[in-house]
């Protein structure tokens, strides 16, 4: 008897599990996205700093009106430059996160379908 009763919470817990299987890859996938655009934004600092160094050792050598000018161009150039070259990596982003939050949708939706309607709501009138 307690064989049964022990194969029945076995196949009880498994069950669980099996349900709960479909939400860990999409959470692994939202973590993966997370790292990568945790990485760009890393990587973007790492570069703006350097970019911010390179404009106050700039303005520090500048003696000029003049100099100070082409000092902050240089820096804003720099800047246009770095935003120019992540704008593919950003979109690519988005998309994947786009597309991750339309998977998550459609998992919710097929639960919600396959979920029986309690008796006694409109739906079944």
């Amino acid at each position: 008897m307690t064989k049964i009763i022990l194969i029945g919470a076995m196949l009880v817990v498994s069950q669980a599990f099996a349900q709960d299987t479909s939400v860990k890859p999409l959470e692994q996938e939202r973590q993966q996205l997370f790292e990568k655009r945790k990485a760009l934004e890393e990587q973007s600092h790492a570069v703006r700093i350097g970019i911010l160094q390179e404009a106050d050792n700039c303005i520090k050598a500048a003696s000029t009106p003049k100099g100070y000018k082409e000092c902050e161009q240089k820096e804003n150039a720099a800047r246009q430059k770095l935003k120019e070259q992540q704008k593919p990596q950003h979109e690519a982003l988005q998309q994947e996160r786009k597309t991750l939050q339309d998977k998550a949708m459609k998992m919710r939706d097929d639960r919600m379908k396959n979920k029986p309607i309690p008796q006694g709501t409109i739906a079944t009138h």
